[in-house]
């Protein structure tokens, strides 16, 4: 076995592998986020905390997306789930889904979520459920309580509490319904110093209903932030637009947001394929498409290919979204020459400069906005993040993004533009690297099937059960930062590793053969 503590210089293909588990992890990463527990069937913290839950019952139910097994049922008599953290923050954001069997009576309630015991320092924190009348979401900080009345049995609702040094908030379904001064930091006398899902922190107020995905944060989140989480949906449900360029400028969502031609002409699209993409002759062609892509969040994906890098201080754009009453900031990439080829792109004010790029080939860009992050990738690959603080925008313009030229009809693009597609949501970085795979003309097959992982978490020893149609195949574990620490050959069934010298985290698991490449993760604990 070789232990190395070093950076690799991967293969193509190896380098997808990686990414792609690397991206999961790093995309968990957000900024000031304690734990995010999913509850897919399990209390796992799917941030890089690691503070793993508890089930105490519970099980597997249909999410707020209608995905089996995504979320957690709750049989409001014993079931709940102990957090790995008390979530007690001096500043804090509070998120969590639920949808409710019943709103117990008479004095009575059921919770959603609880922290509360002897040597809190923040303040009781918890939301819960009751009725009086009707049915009521009750939500406190402290002694700062407030009422969300009229709420529905079996309707999935996003509550958050946010608390700043200033302001306790309460939202539902994104919407702020009431601030208090933040003054009060009351808590009980008792209970578990670790939060809870479904019961209160002596193991009463049972829910009988559902929870999915938990997030904590030690930071009070903006309402933008807030939108994004209540607004996100999988990548296959958001999508707004998808302009395949196939000699036309139609809308293959089904959505309808069909574009419209200036100019261009069919040529190669980046698989070798005739007239499946457009040409643009950098004189007066473009596409106005039929959105214009101002979204809180969003996913914005773009194939081209460049003749010419416009030097003395133009440039030529790919995609544009810039005009007056632009609510999210100016989107674009454009190209230019600087005594390098650059590929920039903007949104607001966070730019970015890709200074290496070549005439004449394929690149595969995307910008990602969520509410925390502005995020680039270059050809599946992130190039860099900004925090999501600028919406600066023109004061006229067009109002529908455009592909080969700016809003007012300059700085046209010599070259060719593929597959434009506009999502209402963010992607996270795994889904972005599968954006791009198809478009490689390598023999890779992506599997999940090759390995399983178990324990996991694990502490001192990771076996490694590998599929029949591996044959003294490499494995490797990774840190999130790509570094390699372990390696082997899987010459046996099931191949045991010693992981004890490890520290506690998430790591990556890569296999990696002739032409195949099976990614997975797992938990030090």
């Amino acid at each position: 076995m070789m232990i190395l503590i070093k950076k690799i210089v991967f293969t193509r293909s190896f380098t997808l592998a990686l990414s792609l588990i690397v991206s999961v992890l790093a995309y968990s990463q957000t900024n000031g986020l304690v734990a995010n527990y999913t509850l897919d069937g399990n209390a796992l913290d799917q941030s890089t905390s690691g503070l793993h839950g508890t089930l105490f019952g519970t099980m597997p139910t249909t999410d707020r997306f209608n995905r089996p097994d995504q979320a957690l049922k709750f049989n409001g008599i014993s079931d709940y789930v102990r957090l790995g953290t008390s979530a007690d923050f001096e500043q804090r954001t509070i998120s969590v889904w639920f949808k409710a069997d019943t709103f117990p009576g008479s004095g009575a309630y059921s919770m959603v979520f609880s922290s509360d015991f002897a040597s809190n320092k923040y303040g009781f924190t918890a939301i819960s459920l009751s009725n009086n009348g009707s049915n009521n979401i009750n939500s406190t900080v402290g002694s700062n309580g407030k009422v969300y009345s009229n709420a529905f049995q079996n309707k999935w609702y996003h509550y958050v509490i946010s608390v700043d040094l200033n302001w306790v908030k309460y939202y539902v379904n994104g919407r702020l319904i009431d601030s208090f001064v933040n003054n009060s930091f009351t808590h009980s006398g008792d209970g578990d110093t670790k939060a809870r899902l479904g019961t209160s922190r002596k193991g009463v107020g049972f829910i009988k209903g559902a929870i999915d995905e938990c997030k904590i944060f030690d930071r009070a989140l903006s309402q933008v932030q807030i939108d994004s989480i209540y607004t996100f949906k999988p990548s296959s449900s958001c999508l707004v637009a998808h302009y395949k360029l196939d000699g036309h400028a139609a809308d293959s969502s089904g959505n309808g947001f069909n574009g419209t031609l200036y100019g261009t002409t069919p040529t190669t699209d980046r698989f070798g394929n005739k007239n499946q993409a457009l040409y643009f002759n950098g004189i007066s062609d473009y596409v106005r498409l039929g959105t214009d892509a101002d979204f809180a969040v969003r996913t914005i994906s773009c194939w081209f290919k460049v003749d010419s890098f416009p030097g003395d201080g133009a440039y030529s754009l790919v995609f544009s979204s810039d005009f007056a009453t632009n609510k999210y900031g100016f989107t674009g990439i454009s190209v230019s020459n600087t005594g390098t080829n650059n590929i920039n792109s903007t949104v607001g004010n966070n730019g970015k400069i890709y200074a290496s790029a070549k005439k004449n080939t394929w690149y595969q860009y995307v910008i990602m906005v969520d509410g925390t992050w502005v995020k680039y990738y270059l050809n599946g690959q992130l190039l860099d993040s900004f925090a999501n603080t600028n919406f600066n925008h023109s004061i006229d313009g067009d109002t529908k993004a455009r592909l080969g030229t700016s809003r007012k009809g300059i700085g046209f693009l010599k070259g060719a533009i593929d597959d434009v597609k506009i999502y209402a949501c963010a992607f996270n970085p795994s889904e972005i690297v599968e954006m791009y795979t198809p478009g490689l003309k390598v023999k890779t097959i992506v599997s999940k099937g090759l390995i399983k992982l178990y324990p996991n978490p694990a502490h001192n020893k990771l076996k490694i059960e590998k599929s029949k149609t591996l044959q003294n195949q490499k494995v490797s574990i990774f840190s999130i930062d790509g570094q390699e620490l372990l390696s082997t050959l899987l010459t046996d069934p099931i191949t045991e590793l010693d992981i004890s010298h490890l520290a506690k985290g998430i790591y990556l698991v890569l296999v990696n053969g002739p032409n195949t490449y099976s990614a997975s993760k797992f938990i030090k604990n």
